[in-house]
């Protein structure tokens, strides 16, 4: 008799549940046997399993138990809550073929758990390699005009098999990933308790490259990126080039028109190209140009590409800096407050005049970068109690002694955004904890090593430091650290609020009313903010003006030790650098993400270069006074300096406030100007006393020109930019 074979089922309240099954949709499958859920790909070979759904922060776990076949296309996923409530906790979702790949959706219930750190088990099989994340961007012009800017395309994570990639579309926090888990957010429904969350996974070849595969998602028909042989785009001498390469991504035939424009620091347009191109479908074409030579400042460049009544653009800015070998180093303020750890980014702030950081191995970063490292850490939201917490400043203890820190800065903007009472725990908190780390300190024989405050801001600081006063915080501490924010007012401004200059001198008024006035005065969060059109926040040509006046002022005010940017890269501590520096993060609504003294793509703002010239202007600087020219609206600061006399001078007619000078401040359409553009309204010649045969002046960015004296007198044309002026008398 012939045997029949049937497929295992099983018959569960009329429901049929397969023990052993398999979907394909020719670009990958589903097999569920054993107990196990993988993925396939093309090839039936297996690239992960998956596995059980863990809420991480809360106790329970939801374990697959059983998979429901719906149609060819589609599985549910049963799941069996344990460590919970079943009748609290509850997860299914539906394993779905798209056509492209792979999808999870999850329909979740959950009642007094916390589902922030969801987490799904992803396990990789069969040689399977998943990569770091990948980021991509797109630059958009807004409505308006103004500045443009990038939104963000895809944060992507390959898994690498053995015949396909797969890319999972990463949503949620982009650094919660385990070797077999990925974070796994939810979404609140309409019904309280009620959640639902994705997972998907695009199917690829393996080269495919995540710039295409993310254009092709977003329909955009091209991709367009530049390229340059220089770290950083950044060239000590000569004639910047680059290589702008174009990428058909939506596998059609296309014809465009590609624009070229260089523009440098002074708005000249130093190099325009425009021609029509044809494309196959797929088709890659790369384009170089060599731009004219320059002994120091920075081009703007801008390539796009008009095709099917749409314009899809990129920018990128080559920068000049010649070498420079600061020799004062030991009486400089200058550092940096947080940039990535890797030996570029620790050479690139060498070249700036980066003295301090604001953490990392003293033992390493002195002797090898000559840049002093601090000791930085939180501050636990919690009063001091016991040996548990002895241990942890213990762990602090022994780690500032191994690295040889030399300055502990203890906690962060304590209190900012809080209500006052909630200040007043907090505050008792930290000052539990000040005593025993200072007695943790000289018992260890770290006397030597000061202890900081918390980096305290603008608008909270009379309070805040009241606070500190009344719960004996100060005679622990060494130095007071400030974190002068600054709004959309030049860096001199004196008012207070959210000024630089004014919140320096009210916390140092305070400070010494409190008897303290002789304690140094640390700043470990300076900025220059670039937000495109936020009037709150700098143009870029704004950021490297304010950036010479910070370090300047930084120079000039007594007591102050440090003055440490904010910061190097673009991004956020969040979402950090990618696999490579063009991966950085991108989120154009969030201004967390625009302080860096370079671009996402990691080539220099004009902050940079205004940042290197501050640096190498007052390199052994010694501050004389302050100026206030009579007859005239010019201040500045004049410094004593290997090279002789420096004056910093501006012209103040227009005021200290930056938003003013656009005529739709306080309006939604708000716009920056683009940074070759001249953003003062009033600019006047005034005439200075000079005794040799010319001075010299240096603009924000560095460049350098010579003006002959006649008669004694030389000509300044000078608006609200400073100047930095060798060979002036203002006796």
């Amino acid at each position: 008799m012939k045997k029949t074979c049937f497929p295992l089922l099983l018959f569960v309240c009329g429901t049929i549940f397969a023990q052993t099954l398999e979907i394909s949709d020719g670009i990958c499958g589903l097999r569920y046997e054993s107990g196990k859920l993988l993925l396939l790909d093309r090839a039936g070979e297996p690239v992960f399993r998956i596995g059980n759904y863990r809420f991480v922060w809360s106790p329970p776990v939801a374990v697959l138990t059983e998979v429901e076949k719906i149609d060819g296309k589609n599985l549910r996923l049963h799941y069996k809550t344990e460590k919970g409530d079943p009748e609290k906790v509850a997860v299914s979702a539906v394993c779905s073929l798209t056509g492209r790949g792979m999808k999870l959706s999850y329909d979740v219930r959950a009642d007094g758990v916390k589902t922030g750190g969801c987490m799904q088990d992803i396990v990789l099989l069969n040689g399977t390699v998943k990569s770091q994340i990948r980021k991509t961007g797109y630059w958009k012009r807004p409505l308006k005009n103004g500045v443009p800017f990038e939104i963000r395309g895809h944060y992507m994570k390959q898994f690498n098999g053995k015949n396909q990639n797969f890319w999972l579309l990463k949503n949620g926090p982009v650094n919660w990933s385990g070797k077999n888990t990925e974070h796994a957010g939810l979404t609140p429904g309409k019904e309280k308790g009620r959640f639902a969350g994705e997972l998907e996974f695009i199917a690829a070849e393996k080269n495919t490259d995540h710039h295409l595969l993310s254009a092709s998602l977003l329909n955009r028909a091209f991709v367009l990126e530049t390229a340059t042989p220089r770290e950083y785009n950044l060239w000590e001498k000569g004639s910047p080039e680059f290589t702008l390469s174009v990428r058909e991504a939506t596998g059609k035939d296309r014809s465009g028109t590609l624009k070229i424009s260089v523009r440098d620091y002074d708005g000249r347009e130093i190099f325009r190209e425009q021609k029509s191109l044809k494309f196959k479908a797929g088709e890659s074409r790369a384009f170089h140009y060599t731009l004219p030579p320059m002994e120091r400042g920075i081009y703007f460049v801008e390539a796009s590409l008009f095709s099917g009544g749409k314009e899809y653009f990129t920018r990128t800015n080559l920068a000049v800096l010649p070498p420079y070998r600061f020799r004062s180093l030991e009486t400089s303020p200058v550092g940096m407050a947080a940039y990535p750890e890797r030996k570029s980014a620790y050479g690139l702030m060498r070249r700036l005049g980066v003295r301090f950081l604001r953490y990392g191995n003293n033992a390493e970063t002195l002797p090898e970068y000559g840049m002093v490292s601090f000791f930085a850490c939180h501050a636990p939201p919690k009063i001091y109690n016991g040996a548990k917490d002895a241990k942890t400043v213990e762990k602090w203890v022994s780690a500032i002694e191994k690295q040889k820190n030399p300055v502990f800065e203890f906690g962060n903007e304590i209190g900012w955004k809080k209500s006052r009472e909630q200040q007043e725990f907090l505050i008792r908190c930290y000052a539990s904890w000040v005593r025993e780390i200072r007695k943790a300190l000289d018992d260890r024989g770290l006397k030597h090593v000061k202890l900081i405050t918390f980096g305290i801001q603008p608008d909270y600081s009379g309070t805040i430091m009241e606070m500190m006063r009344r719960e004996g915080v100060f005679p622990c501490m060494d130095g007071l650290t400030l974190h002068p924010g600054r709004g959309y007012y030049t860096a001199d401004d004196r008012k207070g609020g959210w000024t630089y200059l004014g919140i320096i001198r009210k916390a140092k008024k305070l400070f010494a009313s409190y008897g303290y006035g002789d304690r140094e005065i640390h700043m470990t969060e300076v900025y220059a903010c670039t937000h495109p059109n936020d009037p709150w926040k700098d143009s870029y040509r704004q950021a490297a003006e304010n950036t010479v006046l910070s370090i300047a002022f930084a120079y000039a005010e007594k007591n102050v030790k440090t003055m440490m940017f904010y910061k190097l890269h673009q991004g956020t501590t969040a979402d950090p650098n990618g696999y490579q520096a063009r991966d950085n993060g991108v989120m154009p609504e969030n201004a967390e993400y625009d302080f860096g003294l370079l671009m996402r793509d990691d080539s220099p703002k004009p902050s940079f270069l205004a940042f290197a010239a501050a640096a190498e202007a007052l390199d052994g600087a010694g501050f004389l006074r302050e100026l206030s020219i009579p007859g005239t609206n010019v201040q500045g600061l004049e410094f004593d300096t290997p090279q002789g006399k420096l004056a910093i001078l501006y012209d103040r007619t227009d005021g200290t406030n930056l938003a003013k000078l656009s005529p739709r401040f306080r309006t939604p359409d708000f716009r920056h100007k683009e940074a070759w553009e001249e953003h003062w309204k009033t600019s006047a010649e005034h005439v200075f006393k000079a005794s040799g045969a010319d001075v010299t002046v240096i603009d924000s960015i560095g460049r350098r020109k010579t003006v002959p004296v006649r008669n004694g007198k030389v000509s300044l044309v000078m608006n609200g930019a400073p100047l930095m002026v060798y060979g002036l008398d203002l006796e």
